[in-house]
């Protein structure tokens, strides 16, 4: 007996029965010795009838012989079973009793035997009676009480694997039709529908075709049961990261294009091209998907009988491409399958054109033609189908070329890109405009057939494939009856066309062999193409906000730090963190009976389906929420005497509008039990369970929430806990704490609270019974204000031993202080760091020495909490939030009721933290980069974030490649793992971004990135500072320059330093720490520039007599001998000053002046140019130096000392530009 995977209720799989009743089985069962022809009949005709009997334990063996005599009498065989409940059963044989009249097989159960046998008969035959499926069937209508022979089921619920057990368990793909909370729909309908549809597409036959095995009505469950495919979807085989992949081979393009011609010809056969109709219209296209509840059902007696009949699948993407893979052979592609069937539309063509539009909603947007959405209201043709080819044969021929990660850098472009693409494919100038093929898809193309394997004089087939894709596949217009001959061979190809080249492409291969299918030997995945918005500098659009592109050989995912947010749905951190506080309905409020929508609205609100199309009938008032809350969201007007069409595009739990690249609303799901996980009855497994307004600051489920952010990380994520001796006491744990903390520990005696204190602690004097108790502590990170509206309450020489021996008053505390003690008791950690408190401020204090420590205090913090809306010491972070707009909605799927949140977005980290003013404040920034996890108090929520993202107090959960560079708990690890390319984007990125910070002090601008300058000098083995970097990058790191395009940067002013205070030194004047103001760095190309290091020409770095020392010493790597910090280090560069050949005043035209032209003029007596690289050059002795541009410093004498230059700016200059006539001379730039 087997177990169903289903329901787990027990059946007898057919064979074994056919095992177990035997004739001489019968026979030694059976009372006395039964007749021959008796056994026959039971071990041949009424298996299933005599194991019911004696499998039910309470029938005689007597019993048992009259019964199975009677069955043979009457001619109840197996066949007739199951039998349902009979008024009659066990009522003697008054046929008066039977009511309805029956066959007389049944008169069986007339004897009185069956009162006492009836319901175990009942249950038993159910058991015995699983239906067996074959091939000559299709359609099996079971009744509930029905046992299904599955007998396994995979683990993972949304493959719908299940087994059917054989002489080897067949191994089948299992669809169950989900009724949707829909007006209108009807699942048996739907049913009827995809069984009309499957079953005339079966018929077909086709190999590349995913054939249906059973549709089966059980009960009030329906189900289509296919062939599994071991390999998964196309998508599965181009995600491979198996180490053979990396190689392009002939014999792998021939398997892709053999491939392709296979699904060409499968097209083809749905489409039935070989019609009369040259357009690929129709007269009618009934919809046979399961979500069109409002077409009406069209059966083949309906139909002219000279119709002819053809599909269109509608939803084509790598998804429903399924691999079936060939284990007889060993090569890499098995076979490729369309599946998805039951999507596609029947058309009955009778002339060339359809007047219906199509009914087809739910559809994949990435792979969709233009013509849904510029044409709404206008029927689809076949020709739909083939743009989704293109869209898929460009995206096979990116992963043969590239490798998975090309396409991921290809699927990455639309969030490069800035323009309003409605897809990947095509976009469009309005909603009601024309489309055309989008400029990513274009440069891709563009790209590819620049490619060495599509530039040859004989062609290729990877150039044929995008020659195919470029010229026929992703073509916008269609065909029409109104055209000439000629106008339609310009417009999107159809199936059979579509076959024939792939056809004449397969012939060229076999014909010219490897030639055709790869001109080299087999290698590795080709570099992948730069994204066509990272641009050279003369055709960057103005205002691009991506890094400047680098040579041709560095690869392009080096370079762009973009703002895009991902939102990954995590609901098994909202399960743990809500299982206490399941009904809380205060933070989950109840729905709203009086919520109003639209027609329209109310069917997509299901959330079943990416997108649909929200209509604005000019100023009309809105009787729908949904409408006025998205128009609301969006700030848009619709227009007077016109209908606006918005598209509005589900992507997990946020929902976007055309042209709109941040979300425009939220989805979030109550915190029901069945939701937090994804099964087959749960529709809303990619919807974020979250709230859809925040709790109340202060409240206990508040400081619930922070507490368990730390919990999931410290549990979840090694990387973010410093794992250092913190963590178990002792002398190591007493040096790496920070000189002072404050112990918040006590707590008040009584319910007054002005005895609430706190105690000023030096760590080196704390007893070791208190670090054995926690060492760890909190850091805050906050913005301390203008003096005149901010108590800074700052520890001086005066105040320091009264706030160690007598404590500090709660009360005295300014408010972010006392808000950041509160936080820091609610998280149960006893110890918090505050600068203001710990380090003793005043001429007299320790701030040189304490700055330089900063690199330790935040990394080594349990956590940082960042007073992120707080504008000074004494404004507070834990004041009340404004409450934000939502709908609720109760939705249902099988099992469960869910309600669904719709509310307005305010998960923005971005604006919120790091576009937010604590995070202009100069000191955050390293804060932030050292930190290993940080809580953000933001004027709109509270955010957490660490190395495994961003946490909201929504509950959502956001990722961010730029955010994960600064919120690496290791920083900067990401650096460690780069090339040297990455490396440099990454610095540059940093100082670029630090430059344009504030400071209440102008003067600590070089110390408040000491600790991160520390940091990445140790990463880069090498030396450095003032952020400069030697060795590898020390030229381009010497040549930063002003920004140009920021505001308010038409000049950069030399920072006044304090003199006569010790606490500050001399900054060269070849740092950019030396000025107020942004900056920027050249574009020099990788790789393309000979650096200028020698006594003989160029400049000499300040750590170059330091790194032999260092050297010579032994000193270890990573232990820090040069530090910005110190006031007594070299800061002179060595280098070689050449004169202009050329007038200044023609020079300056390509000069970028640090100061700006006119301060210049009275500060320098002579200006001089250091060569710190020139252009390479492959053959020196054959190139005019004059030609090849240089990258110069640019430097003026100053007046007070003839033989020390400073800095004036950078230049790029031709090398006739330059004297280079003789030695040049020595300088020193100071």
């Amino acid at each position: 007996m087997k177990d169903n995977g289903i329901d787990y209720k027990p059946f007898f799989p057919a064979e074994k029965i056919n095992r177990l009743v035997t004739n001489d089985r019968v026979a030694a069962v059976l009372w006395r010795k039964p007749s021959d022809s008796l056994v026959i009949f039971v071990s041949q005709h009424a298996r299933k009838m005599f194991l019911a009997l004696v499998c039910g334990g309470v029938c005689s063996v007597k019993d048992l012989e009259c019964i199975m005599q009677s069955c043979q009498a009457h001619g109840m065989t197996d066949d007739k079973l199951p039998i349902q409940a009979m008024a009659c059963m066990g009522q003697g044989n008054d046929p008066r009793k039977c009511s309805p009249k029956h066959g007389p097989w049944l008169n069986v159960f007339h004897d009185s035997r069956w009162n006492r046998l009836k319901y175990g008969f009942r249950r038993d035959q159910c058991v015995l009676n699983a239906p067996v499926f074959s091939d000559r069937d299709f359609r099996y209508e079971l009744t509930a009480e029905c046992v299904l022979p599955f007998i396994w089921k995979a683990p993972d619920e949304r493959d719908g694997h299940f087994s059917i057990p054989c002489r080897e368990p067949l191994r089948v793909a299992l669809k169950k039709m989900k009724p949707l909370n829909e007006w209108g729909y009807n699942v048996g309908s739907a049913w009827e529908h995809e069984v009309l549809a499957l079953t005339e597409i079966r018929e077909l036959r086709h190999k590349h075709l995913i054939r249906p095995l059973a549709a089966i009505k059980h009960g009030l469950e329906y189900y289509i049961m296919f062939e599994w495919a071991e390999g998964g979807s196309l998508r599965d085989v181009w995600k491979s990261k198996d180490k053979t992949d990396r190689y392009l081979t002939p014999e792998r393009v021939m398997c892709v294009l053999e491939q392709l011609l296979g699904l060409a010809g499968a097209l083809a056969a749905l489409h039935n091209t070989n019609t009369r109709t040259s357009t690929g219209l129709a007269t009618r296209a009934p919809s046979l998907q399961p979500a069109s509840a409002s077409s009406r059902t069209t059966t083949r007696r309906h139909l002219d009988t000279e119709s002819e009949v053809h599909w269109r699948h509608g939803d084509l993407k790598p998804d429903n491409i399924l691999h079936f893979k060939d284990h007889s052979s060993q090569r890499w592609l098995g076979t490729l399958k369309i599946a998805d069937l039951g999507l596609a539309k029947q058309h009955f063509d009778k002339t060339s054109r359809r007047d219906e539009g199509t009914k087809q909603r739910y559809t994949t947007s990435q792979y969709e033609a233009p013509e849904a959405i510029t044409n709404l209201e206008s029927p689809r043709s076949r020709r739909y189908d083939i743009w989704s080819m293109g869209c898929i044969i460009l995206e096979f021929v990116i992963v043969l070329l590239y490798g998975p990660d090309g396409l991921t850098a290809f699927y990455r472009e639309r969030e490069l890109d800035q323009a309003s693409t409605d897809t990947l494919y095509f976009t469009l100038n309005t909603h009601n405009g024309p489309a055309h093929v989008s400029h990513i898809a274009k440069h891709w193309m563009e790209q590819i057939l620049r490619n060495s394997e599509c530039r040859r004089p004989e062609g290729s087939a990877i150039s044929d494939l995008i020659s195919l894709v470029r010229d026929r596949l992703l073509i916008v217009p269609l065909p029409a009856d109104n055209m000439t001959e000629d106008q339609k061979k310009i417009c999107r190809a159809d199936a059979s066309e579509l076959q024939r080249e792939l056809e004449r492409m397969r012939g060229l291969a076999l014909k010219r062999g490897d030639s055709y299918l790869l001109g080299e030997p087999e290698r590795q995945h080709r570099s992948i193409p730069f994204p066509c918005s990272v641009q050279e500098p003369e055709t960057r659009k103005e205002g691009q906000r991506y890094l400047k592109a680098p040579g041709p050989q560095a690869p392009w995912r080096e370079l762009p730090f973009d703002k895009a947010w991902n939102y990954p749905v995590d609901n098994d951190f909202a399960a743990e963190f809500l299982r206490d506080t399941l009904y809380n309905t205060n933070v989950f409020p109840l729905v709203r009976l009086d919520v109003v929508l639209c027609e329209n609205c109310a069917q997509a609100s299901n959330w079943t389906s990416t997108s649909w199309i929200m209509r604005f009938e000019g100023e009309e008032p809105l009787n729908c929420r949904l409408h006025d809350l998205t128009l609301r969201a969006c700030g848009l007007k619709p227009l007077a005497n016109e209908t606006t069409n918005l598209k509005v595009q589900r992507i997990g739990s946020n929902l976007y509008i055309n042209g709109y690249s941040s979300p425009v609303l939220c989805l979030f799901k109550s915190p029901s039990l069945s939701a937090f996980y994804a099964t087959p009855e749960n529709a809303f497994s990619d919807i974020q369970t979250g709230f859809p307004d925040l709790q109340q600051v202060r409240d206990s489920m508040y400081f619930k929430l922070l507490s368990d952010w730390l919990r999931d990380c410290n549990a979840k994520h090694p990387q973010c806990n410093h794992g250092n001796s913190l963590k178990t006491p002792n002398s190591s744990a007493r040096r790496l704490l920070p000189t002072r903390l404050i112990d918040v520990s006590q707590r008040p005696r009584s319910s007054r609270k002005e005895i609430d204190s706190v105690r000023l602690v030096v760590t080196a004097r704390l007893p070791d019974h208190e670090l054995h108790t926690d060492p760890r502590y909190i850091a805050l990170s906050h913005p301390w204000g203008i003096r005149s509206q901010n108590n800074h309450f700052c520890t001086t020489r005066q105040n320091l031993t009264g706030r160690i021996e007598d404590g500090i008053l709660v009360a005295t505390l300014p408010a972010t202080l006392q808000d950041a003690v509160t936080v820091t008791r609610e998280l149960g950690i006893r110890y918090l760091w505050i600068d203001t408190i710990c380090i003793i401020q005043g001429p007299d204090g320790d701030f040189d020495t304490e700055a330089r420590l900063m690199e330790s205090v935040f990394s080594l913090a349990y956590c940082v909490i960042a007073a992120s809306r707080a504008s000074g010491t004494s404004s507070g972070f834990l004041s009340p939030r404004r409450s934000r707009d939502f709908i609720a909605l109760k939705t249902s799927n099988n099992s469960s009721s869910t309600t669904l949140y719709i509310t307005t977005p305010l998960d923005d980290f971005q604006s919120d933290v790091i576009d937010g003013p604590l995070n202009k404040r100069g000191w955050v920034l390293q804060e932030r980069a050292l930190a290993r996890r940080t809580i953000y108090f933001a004027a709109s929520q509270t955010y957490f974030e660490c190395g495994a993202g961003v946490r909201c107090e929504t509950l959502t959960k956001m990722t961010n490649n730029q955010a994960s560079f600064l919120g690496d708990p290791a920083f900067p690890t990401v650096a460690l793992r780069s090339s040297k390319g990455a490396k440099i984007r990454l610095y540059e990125l940093l100082y670029k971004t630090y430059s344009a910070l504030h400071f209440t002090k102008i003067w600590d601008r070089p110390i408040a990135i000491a600790g991160l300058e520390q940091r990445l000098v140790w990463a880069f083995n090498t030396h450095g500072g003032y952020g400069v970097f030697d060795g590898q990058f020390f030229g381009r790191s010497l040549l930063w320059k002003r920004d140009e395009k920021a505001e308010e940067n038409e000049v950069m002013k030399a920072i006044e330093f304090p003199v006569g205070d010790r606490r500050y030194y001399h900054v060269p004047t070849w740092s950019w720490m030396a000025y107020e103001g942004v900056i920027d760095f050249m574009d020099v190309p990788f790789d393309g520039v000979e650096w200028q290091h020698s006594e003989e020409e160029g400049v000499l770095s300040p750590w170059g007599r330091m790194a032999e020392q260092k050297k010579e010493e032994e000193v270890p790597h990573g232990d820090v001998v040069w530090h910005t910090g110190k006031a007594n280090e070299r800061t002179v560069l060595s280098a070689v000053g050449r004169a202009l050949a050329v007038p200044l005043e023609e020079a300056e035209t390509k000069i970028v002046y640090d100061g700006g032209r006119d301060l210049r003029r009275g500060q320098v007596s002579e200006v001089r140019v250091v060569v710190v690289g020139r252009q390479k050059t492959g053959n020196q002795h054959a190139t005019n130096v004059g030609v090849l541009q240089h990258y110069v410093l640019v430097v003026g004498q100053r007046q007070d000392n003839g033989t020390a230059y400073r800095r004036l700016g950078v230049a790029r200059l031709p090398g006739s530009w330059i004297d280079q006539k003789g030695p040049g001379r020595k300088i020193s730039v100071v």
